[in-house]
């Protein structure tokens, strides 16, 4: 949302962790909630100029690149993994597309999986994941994944969307509006909401 060692580099749909360094495990254990629409909509992306260039970091035992390749508003992400560091596996790469957006003092990423290992998304592309993310002034990349737990309760409490259950993990649906889904996140204790830190990446300087 480990089963295997692919599923690190995958978003949901899968039992996994994702976004191994952008993203960088981007799916920690179950499913992590989708949506069907974004944040806000790419004619309000966030200018973020500082999220180009090639991070890195590990993930597990294994070095993983993370490429944000500037397209507009908006970052096309290759997301590669050589090889495990005891040279025991094959590398893996993933494809996202991405918009940052701001809410309040918050920033966030809007990720769409493209293609994993060059196999294309097909439905599931067409669903948002949210991440919450900081740049520090040394130059971190830091991103938080969003809570299924966190999520479900707030479906319970009103919040648009569904929760399917499912024997590997419930699959979590955010059915909100855009605008429903700022108000959300604005009100939301972030600490709660996204509580699990999956990336710690560095930039290469060019």
């Amino acid at each position: 949302m480990m089963a295997n060692r692919r599923s690190k580099l995958t978003l949901p749909g899968k039992a996994g962790a994702l976004l191994a360094l952008l993203i960088a495990g981007l799916l920690l254990a179950g499913c992590l909630p989708k949506s069907r629409q974004p944040i806000d909509t790419i004619e309000h992306a966030l200018n973020e100029p500082r999220l180009a260039g090639v991070w890195t970091g590990k993930f597990e035992n294994e070095t993983t690149y993370a490429h944000f390749l500037p397209d507009g508003a908006a970052y096309d992400v290759l997301v590669v993994s050589h090889r495990d560091d005891d040279g025991e596996h094959r590398g893996t790469w993933s494809r996202y597309r991405l918009y940052p957006t701001r809410v309040g003092a918050e920033t966030y990423m809007n990720v769409q999986v493209v293609s994993d290992d060059g196999k294309p998304a097909g439905p599931e592309g067409e669903f948002y994941h949210f991440l919450r993310y900081t740049i520090s002034n040394a130059g971190e990349l830091a991103v938080w994944s969003i809570s299924p737990e966190a999520v479900e309760k707030d479906i319970a409490k009103g919040l648009k969307g569904e929760v399917l259950k499912k024997i590997l993990g419930d699959d979590v649906v955010i059915e909100a509006t855009p605008a429903e889904i700022r108000a959300w996140l604005q009100g939301a204790d972030q600490q709660v909401l996204f509580k699990s830190r999956i990336a710690l990446l560095k930039q290469i300087n060019p």
